[in-house]
Protein backbone atom coordinates (compact mmCIF):
# COMPACT_ATOMS: atom_id res chain seq x y z
CA UNK A 1 0.00 0.00 0.00
CA UNK A 2 1.37 3.18 -1.24
CA UNK A 3 1.83 6.00 1.45
CA UNK A 4 0.62 8.70 -0.70
CA UNK A 5 -2.54 6.94 -1.20
CA UNK A 6 -2.91 7.14 2.46
CA UNK A 7 -1.91 10.22 2.91
CA UNK A 8 -4.04 11.15 0.09
CA UNK A 9 -7.51 10.14 2.16
CA UNK A 10 -6.19 12.34 5.12
CA UNK A 11 -6.27 15.47 3.37
CA UNK A 12 -8.59 17.93 4.27
CA UNK A 13 -11.67 18.25 1.83
CA UNK A 14 -10.74 15.27 0.18
CA UNK A 15 -13.17 12.79 0.21
CA UNK A 16 -13.67 9.35 -1.86
CA UNK A 17 -15.25 11.02 -5.13
CA UNK A 18 -12.27 13.95 -5.29
CA UNK A 19 -9.54 11.50 -4.30
CA UNK A 20 -10.24 9.22 -6.91
CA UNK A 21 -10.45 12.48 -9.45
CA UNK A 22 -6.70 13.23 -8.57
CA UNK A 23 -5.57 9.76 -8.64
CA UNK A 24 -7.11 8.95 -12.01
CA UNK A 25 -6.03 12.60 -13.68
CA UNK A 26 -2.44 12.28 -12.24
CA UNK A 27 -1.96 8.66 -12.73
CA UNK A 28 -1.10 7.51 -9.41
CA UNK A 29 -1.81 8.85 -5.83
CA UNK A 30 2.18 9.67 -5.75
CA UNK A 31 1.82 11.36 -8.78
CA UNK A 32 -1.01 14.16 -7.10
CA UNK A 33 1.83 15.12 -4.23
CA UNK A 34 4.19 15.64 -7.23
CA UNK A 35 2.43 17.34 -9.64
CA UNK A 36 2.96 21.05 -9.56
CA UNK A 37 -0.23 23.58 -8.35
CA UNK A 38 -1.51 24.66 -12.11
CA UNK A 39 -1.91 20.79 -13.24
CA UNK A 40 -3.84 20.88 -10.23
CA UNK A 41 -5.79 23.53 -10.28
CA UNK A 42 -6.49 22.49 -13.54
CA UNK A 43 -8.66 19.23 -12.48
CA UNK A 44 -12.25 19.63 -12.90
CA UNK A 45 -13.96 19.35 -9.63
CA UNK A 46 -10.90 20.05 -7.40
CA UNK A 47 -11.24 23.04 -5.52
CA UNK A 48 -8.69 25.36 -4.81
CA UNK A 49 -8.52 24.93 -1.20
CA UNK A 50 -8.33 20.98 -2.09
CA UNK A 51 -4.93 21.88 -3.74
CA UNK A 52 -3.88 24.64 -1.25
CA UNK A 53 -4.22 21.92 1.75
CA UNK A 54 -2.27 18.95 -0.85
CA UNK A 55 0.39 21.51 -0.75
CA UNK A 56 0.58 22.79 2.44
CA UNK A 57 -0.05 19.67 4.37
CA UNK A 58 2.48 17.48 2.28
CA UNK A 59 4.73 16.77 4.85
CA UNK A 60 2.28 16.75 7.84
CA UNK A 61 -0.18 13.69 5.57
CA UNK A 62 3.20 12.06 5.18
CA UNK A 63 4.27 11.48 8.35
CA UNK A 64 0.45 10.78 9.60
CA UNK A 65 0.34 8.26 6.61
CA UNK A 66 3.74 6.45 7.89
CA UNK A 67 2.32 6.20 11.51
CA UNK A 68 -1.17 4.80 9.79
CA UNK A 69 1.16 2.01 7.66
CA UNK A 70 2.77 1.29 11.14
CA UNK A 71 -0.39 0.73 13.09
CA UNK A 72 -1.89 -1.48 10.57
CA UNK A 73 1.47 -3.74 10.11
CA UNK A 74 1.97 -3.82 13.92
CA UNK A 75 -1.78 -4.93 14.42
CA UNK A 76 -2.43 -7.53 11.51
CA UNK A 77 -4.87 -4.52 9.33
CA UNK A 78 -4.80 -5.12 5.77
CA UNK A 79 -5.42 -1.79 3.16
CA UNK A 80 -7.70 -2.25 0.89
CA UNK A 81 -8.01 0.33 -1.79
CA UNK A 82 -10.93 0.59 -4.47
CA UNK A 83 -8.97 -0.85 -7.75
CA UNK A 84 -8.03 -3.97 -5.92
CA UNK A 85 -9.57 -7.53 -6.38
CA UNK A 86 -10.73 -7.82 -2.69
CA UNK A 87 -12.22 -4.67 -2.23
CA UNK A 88 -16.62 -5.37 -2.52
CA UNK A 89 -17.22 -5.44 -6.14
CA UNK A 90 -20.78 -4.17 -5.53
CA UNK A 91 -19.74 -1.44 -2.90
CA UNK A 92 -17.09 -0.22 -6.22
CA UNK A 93 -20.21 0.90 -8.38
CA UNK A 94 -21.06 3.41 -5.68
CA UNK A 95 -19.94 7.22 -6.73
CA UNK A 96 -19.02 7.71 -2.59
CA UNK A 97 -17.66 4.31 -2.38
CA UNK A 98 -14.32 4.35 -0.18
CA UNK A 99 -11.18 4.98 -1.64
CA UNK A 100 -9.93 2.52 0.88
CA UNK A 101 -11.04 -0.20 3.39
CA UNK A 102 -9.23 -0.83 6.62
CA UNK A 103 -9.82 -4.47 7.06
CA UNK A 104 -8.51 -6.39 10.06
CA UNK A 105 -9.49 -10.47 10.12
CA UNK A 106 -9.61 -12.68 6.87
CA UNK A 107 -12.74 -12.61 5.83
CA UNK A 108 -13.49 -12.34 1.93
CA UNK A 109 -15.29 -9.35 1.52
CA UNK A 110 -16.61 -10.49 -2.16
CA UNK A 111 -17.90 -13.94 -0.13
CA UNK A 112 -21.92 -14.24 -0.52
CA UNK A 113 -23.27 -12.43 1.92
CA UNK A 114 -26.52 -10.66 3.61
CA UNK A 115 -26.87 -7.89 6.19
CA UNK A 116 -28.99 -7.58 9.22
CA UNK A 117 -29.76 -4.12 10.93
CA UNK A 118 -32.38 -2.90 12.95
CA UNK A 119 -32.70 -0.93 16.16
CA UNK A 120 -30.48 -0.68 19.18
CA UNK A 121 -33.20 -1.15 22.03
CA UNK A 122 -35.02 -4.37 20.52
CA UNK A 123 -37.64 -5.95 21.61
CA UNK A 124 -37.42 -10.16 22.26
CA UNK A 125 -39.02 -10.60 19.59
CA UNK A 126 -36.74 -9.05 17.59
CA UNK A 127 -33.76 -10.25 19.11
CA UNK A 128 -35.04 -13.71 18.61
CA UNK A 129 -35.99 -13.11 14.42
CA UNK A 130 -32.06 -11.75 14.11
CA UNK A 131 -30.96 -14.56 15.76
CA UNK A 132 -33.08 -17.06 14.06
CA UNK A 133 -31.93 -15.78 10.46
CA UNK A 134 -28.74 -15.05 11.12
CA UNK A 135 -28.08 -18.41 12.44
CA UNK A 136 -29.69 -20.01 9.63
CA UNK A 137 -27.89 -18.35 7.05
CA UNK A 138 -24.85 -18.96 8.66
CA UNK A 139 -25.25 -22.53 8.76
CA UNK A 140 -26.01 -22.17 5.18
CA UNK A 141 -22.31 -20.86 4.77
CA UNK A 142 -23.22 -17.06 4.22
CA UNK A 143 -21.30 -14.25 5.75
CA UNK A 144 -23.65 -12.24 7.87
CA UNK A 145 -22.40 -8.51 8.10
CA UNK A 146 -23.91 -5.93 10.48
CA UNK A 147 -22.25 -2.55 11.95
CA UNK A 148 -21.29 -3.71 16.21
CA UNK A 149 -23.99 -1.30 17.27
CA UNK A 150 -26.30 -2.66 20.58
CA UNK A 151 -29.52 -4.21 19.70
CA UNK A 152 -29.82 -6.28 16.90
CA UNK A 153 -26.45 -6.33 14.98
CA UNK A 154 -25.10 -7.68 18.46
CA UNK A 155 -27.80 -10.20 18.16
CA UNK A 156 -26.70 -10.77 14.42
CA UNK A 157 -23.16 -10.74 15.14
CA UNK A 158 -23.48 -13.53 17.98
CA UNK A 159 -25.97 -15.72 16.87
CA UNK A 160 -23.80 -15.95 13.81
CA UNK A 161 -20.33 -17.18 15.63
CA UNK A 162 -22.40 -19.17 17.53
CA UNK A 163 -23.27 -21.24 14.66
CA UNK A 164 -19.75 -21.77 13.85
CA UNK A 165 -19.94 -19.04 11.10
CA UNK A 166 -18.40 -15.99 9.57
CA UNK A 167 -19.77 -12.00 10.48
CA UNK A 168 -18.38 -8.59 9.58
CA UNK A 169 -18.33 -5.80 11.18
CA UNK A 170 -18.72 -2.34 10.37
CA UNK A 171 -17.19 0.20 11.99
CA UNK A 172 -18.11 4.24 12.18
CA UNK A 173 -14.77 4.61 14.07
CA UNK A 174 -10.61 3.87 13.07
CA UNK A 175 -9.92 0.23 14.25
CA UNK A 176 -7.77 1.94 17.20
CA UNK A 177 -11.39 1.86 19.24
CA UNK A 178 -14.17 0.11 19.72
CA UNK A 179 -17.35 1.35 20.45
CA UNK A 180 -19.30 0.76 21.77
CA UNK A 181 -16.43 -0.01 24.28
CA UNK A 182 -19.00 -3.34 25.72
CA UNK A 183 -18.38 -5.01 22.81
CA UNK A 184 -14.77 -4.79 22.27
CA UNK A 185 -14.79 -8.92 23.05
CA UNK A 186 -17.24 -9.33 20.50
CA UNK A 187 -15.27 -7.64 18.25
CA UNK A 188 -11.82 -9.49 19.30
CA UNK A 189 -13.64 -13.20 18.36
CA UNK A 190 -15.30 -11.41 15.20
CA UNK A 191 -11.83 -10.65 14.02
CA UNK A 192 -10.64 -13.52 14.91
CA UNK A 193 -13.16 -15.70 12.64
CA UNK A 194 -14.16 -12.71 10.38
CA UNK A 195 -13.38 -9.44 10.14
CA UNK A 196 -13.55 -5.57 11.07
CA UNK A 197 -13.82 -2.92 8.41
CA UNK A 198 -13.36 0.67 8.64
CA UNK A 199 -12.72 3.39 5.76
CA UNK A 200 -11.75 5.76 8.52
CA UNK A 201 -7.72 5.99 9.88
CA UNK A 202 -6.90 4.29 13.08
CA UNK A 203 -6.87 7.25 14.96
CA UNK A 204 -10.62 8.52 14.05
CA UNK A 205 -12.73 8.30 17.15
CA UNK A 206 -16.38 7.36 17.45
CA UNK A 207 -18.49 10.52 15.68
CA UNK A 208 -22.34 10.41 14.96
CA UNK A 209 -21.97 11.90 11.46
CA UNK A 210 -19.69 8.86 10.75
CA UNK A 211 -22.19 5.91 11.12
CA UNK A 212 -24.69 6.67 8.20
CA UNK A 213 -21.41 6.88 6.22
CA UNK A 214 -21.00 3.32 7.47
CA UNK A 215 -24.31 2.18 6.47
CA UNK A 216 -23.61 2.35 2.73
CA UNK A 217 -20.46 -0.14 3.38
CA UNK A 218 -23.03 -2.63 4.76
CA UNK A 219 -25.43 -2.39 1.95
CA UNK A 220 -22.13 -2.53 -0.48
CA UNK A 221 -20.45 -5.26 0.80
CA UNK A 222 -23.97 -7.63 1.17
CA UNK A 223 -26.46 -9.47 -1.79
CA UNK A 224 -29.07 -8.23 0.36
CA UNK A 225 -30.34 -6.18 3.79
CA UNK A 226 -32.95 -7.74 6.07
CA UNK A 227 -34.10 -4.92 8.36
CA UNK A 228 -35.46 -6.12 12.10
CA UNK A 229 -37.26 -3.72 14.06
CA UNK A 230 -37.09 0.09 12.95
CA UNK A 231 -38.56 2.95 14.17
CA UNK A 232 -40.01 5.01 11.37
CA UNK A 233 -36.58 7.46 11.96
CA UNK A 234 -33.64 4.62 11.80
CA UNK A 235 -30.57 4.53 10.79
CA UNK A 236 -31.39 0.98 9.93
CA UNK A 237 -33.52 2.62 6.81
CA UNK A 238 -30.45 4.57 6.12
CA UNK A 239 -28.83 1.20 5.36
CA UNK A 240 -31.84 -0.21 3.44
CA UNK A 241 -31.94 3.13 1.04
CA UNK A 242 -28.26 2.94 -0.13
CA UNK A 243 -29.52 -0.83 -0.93
CA UNK A 244 -32.13 0.30 -3.15
CA UNK A 245 -29.08 2.79 -4.47
CA UNK A 246 -27.15 -0.34 -5.06
CA UNK A 247 -30.92 -2.04 -6.52
CA UNK A 248 -30.52 -5.03 -4.13
CA UNK A 249 -33.38 -6.52 -2.42
CA UNK A 250 -34.64 -5.37 0.80
CA UNK A 251 -36.23 -7.63 2.83
CA UNK A 252 -37.91 -6.74 6.39
CA UNK A 253 -39.25 -8.72 8.96
CA UNK A 254 -43.10 -7.46 9.38
CA UNK A 255 -43.83 -6.22 13.37
CA UNK A 256 -47.36 -5.89 15.39
CA UNK A 257 -49.38 -2.53 14.00
CA UNK A 258 -49.23 0.33 16.16
CA UNK A 259 -45.36 -0.58 17.67
CA UNK A 260 -43.26 1.97 17.39
CA UNK A 261 -40.76 -0.12 16.61
CA UNK A 262 -41.81 -1.89 13.83
CA UNK A 263 -43.29 1.07 11.97
CA UNK A 264 -40.41 1.47 9.84
CA UNK A 265 -40.05 -1.99 8.81
CA UNK A 266 -43.75 -2.40 8.08
CA UNK A 267 -44.07 0.97 5.99
CA UNK A 268 -41.14 -0.83 4.04
CA UNK A 269 -43.07 -3.60 3.41
CA UNK A 270 -46.07 -1.38 2.75
CA UNK A 271 -44.12 1.09 0.36
CA UNK A 272 -43.05 -2.15 -2.13
CA UNK A 273 -39.48 -1.26 -1.09
CA UNK A 274 -38.89 -4.75 0.71
CA UNK A 275 -40.43 -7.57 0.94
CA UNK A 276 -41.97 -9.52 3.94
CA UNK A 277 -39.27 -11.86 5.66
CA UNK A 278 -40.84 -14.49 7.37
CA UNK A 279 -38.71 -17.44 6.57
CA UNK A 280 -35.28 -17.87 6.18
CA UNK A 281 -34.92 -20.34 3.45
CA UNK A 282 -37.28 -18.41 1.45
CA UNK A 283 -35.22 -15.36 1.56
CA UNK A 284 -32.21 -17.18 0.43
CA UNK A 285 -34.68 -18.62 -2.35
CA UNK A 286 -35.73 -15.24 -3.79
CA UNK A 287 -31.87 -13.28 -3.27
CA UNK A 288 -30.21 -16.72 -5.00
CA UNK A 289 -32.78 -17.90 -7.09
CA UNK A 290 -30.61 -18.14 -10.05
CA UNK A 291 -27.30 -19.36 -8.23
CA UNK A 292 -26.86 -22.70 -6.96
CA UNK A 293 -24.86 -23.38 -3.93
CA UNK A 294 -24.40 -19.36 -3.97
CA UNK A 295 -21.77 -19.89 -6.43
CA UNK A 296 -20.67 -17.41 -8.99
CA UNK A 297 -21.57 -19.26 -11.71
CA UNK A 298 -22.50 -18.44 -15.52
CA UNK A 299 -25.47 -19.51 -17.40
CA UNK A 300 -25.13 -20.49 -21.06
CA UNK A 301 -28.59 -19.38 -22.78
CA UNK A 302 -30.79 -21.94 -24.13
CA UNK A 303 -29.66 -24.36 -27.13
CA UNK A 304 -31.04 -23.05 -29.97
CA UNK A 305 -31.71 -20.28 -32.06
CA UNK A 306 -32.46 -16.90 -30.15
CA UNK A 307 -34.69 -14.34 -32.38
CA UNK A 308 -33.39 -10.87 -33.16
CA UNK A 309 -34.93 -8.20 -31.25
CA UNK A 310 -37.86 -6.40 -32.68
CA UNK A 311 -36.47 -2.81 -31.89
CA UNK A 312 -33.53 -1.02 -33.95
CA UNK A 313 -30.62 -1.50 -31.99
CA UNK A 314 -27.47 1.06 -32.29
CA UNK A 315 -24.13 -0.07 -32.32
CA UNK A 316 -23.75 -0.19 -28.77
CA UNK A 317 -26.19 -1.89 -28.29
CA UNK A 318 -25.60 -4.35 -31.08
CA UNK A 319 -22.62 -5.37 -29.17
CA UNK A 320 -24.11 -6.03 -25.78
CA UNK A 321 -26.71 -8.06 -27.48
CA UNK A 322 -24.48 -10.55 -28.78
CA UNK A 323 -22.20 -10.61 -25.95
CA UNK A 324 -25.63 -11.77 -23.86
CA UNK A 325 -26.25 -14.45 -27.19
CA UNK A 326 -23.47 -16.13 -26.10
CA UNK A 327 -24.60 -16.91 -22.16
CA UNK A 328 -25.54 -14.56 -19.41
CA UNK A 329 -22.84 -11.97 -18.02
CA UNK A 330 -22.04 -10.32 -14.88
CA UNK A 331 -21.40 -6.36 -14.84
CA UNK A 332 -17.62 -6.99 -14.53
CA UNK A 333 -17.58 -9.10 -17.53
CA UNK A 334 -19.39 -6.95 -19.36
CA UNK A 335 -17.07 -3.90 -18.34
CA UNK A 336 -14.14 -5.89 -19.00
CA UNK A 337 -15.16 -7.51 -22.55
CA UNK A 338 -16.22 -4.30 -24.04
CA UNK A 339 -13.80 -1.66 -22.39
CA UNK A 340 -16.50 1.07 -21.93
CA UNK A 341 -16.68 3.28 -18.97
CA UNK A 342 -19.39 1.94 -15.69
CA UNK A 343 -21.68 4.95 -16.44
CA UNK A 344 -21.55 4.05 -20.35
CA UNK A 345 -22.11 0.33 -20.20
CA UNK A 346 -25.09 1.04 -17.65
CA UNK A 347 -26.58 3.38 -20.29
CA UNK A 348 -26.84 1.09 -22.77
CA UNK A 349 -27.87 -1.64 -20.40
CA UNK A 350 -30.77 0.37 -19.34
CA UNK A 351 -31.90 1.19 -22.52
CA UNK A 352 -31.91 -1.88 -23.79
CA UNK A 353 -33.69 -3.14 -20.37
CA UNK A 354 -36.32 -0.10 -21.25
CA UNK A 355 -36.89 -1.88 -24.73
CA UNK A 356 -37.75 -4.96 -23.22
CA UNK A 357 -33.98 -6.52 -24.85
CA UNK A 358 -32.93 -7.49 -21.84
CA UNK A 359 -33.49 -8.02 -18.47
CA UNK A 360 -31.25 -7.93 -15.27
CA UNK A 361 -31.16 -10.56 -12.53
CA UNK A 362 -30.07 -10.57 -8.90
CA UNK A 363 -25.71 -10.55 -8.44
CA UNK A 364 -25.72 -7.61 -11.03
CA UNK A 365 -26.29 -10.73 -14.34
CA UNK A 366 -27.57 -9.62 -17.13
CA UNK A 367 -29.67 -12.04 -19.79
CA UNK A 368 -31.47 -11.51 -22.74
CA UNK A 369 -35.57 -11.25 -22.30
CA UNK A 370 -36.98 -14.58 -23.05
Amino acid sequence: MSKELVALTMADGVGPVTAKILVSHCKGADKVFSADKKELFRIQGVGEAVVQNLIEQKAALFAAAEKELEFCEKNGVRIVPYYDSAYPQDLKMMTSAPTLLYVKGKADLNKVSMAIVGTRTPTDYGKKQARRFAAHWAGKGVTIVSGLAFGIDAEAHNATMEAGGTTVAVLGHGLGTVYPREHKSMAEKIAETGALVSEYPSHYKPDPRHFPHRNRIVAGTSRATLVVEAAARSGALNTATHALELRKRIFAVPGPLGAKLSEGTNALIRDGAAELAYDPDWVLGRVFQYEMDFAPTIYSNPAGPIPEPVVELNDNERTLYELLKIKDCLLDELLEATGWTLAGLMTTLLTLEFNGVVTQLPGRRFTLSK
